[in-house]
């Protein structure tokens, strides 16, 4: 993932029973963190639409390399990451 500066991120878009419901988030990154803004933007066919802004919170965005060294330093043993199984990769490991 390329860091840096800011990122749109659609979402699908809802149809709801009066309209639509646009979904989009906004990351704004800050060297290895990033801000995580969600917009919900209600369309219900007038002239304006009705728009909801949810603050997620601030992350810490690392790469599945590091996610694997800090799982080991915590203790982690047998660190695997499944990159075929499921949509984006998951870190497996077991702890004793």
């Amino acid at each position: 993932m390329e860091r840096g500066g800011n990122k749109l991120v659609p979402r699908p878009v809802h149809q709801t029973h009066d309209g639509h419901m646009i979904v989009f988030d906004v990351w704004e990154f800050e060297g290895e963190f990033y801000n995580f803004t969600t917009y919900l933007v209600e369309d219900l066919g007038q002239r304006t639409a009705v728009t909801h802004v949810i603050r997620g919170g601030r992350y810490y965005c690392v790469t599945v390399a590091k996610l694997e060294t800090l799982l080991k330093q915590a203790g982690f043993a047998h660190v695997t990451t499944l990159r075929e199984r499921y949509y984006q990769p998951l870190l497996v490991g077991t702890k004793h």
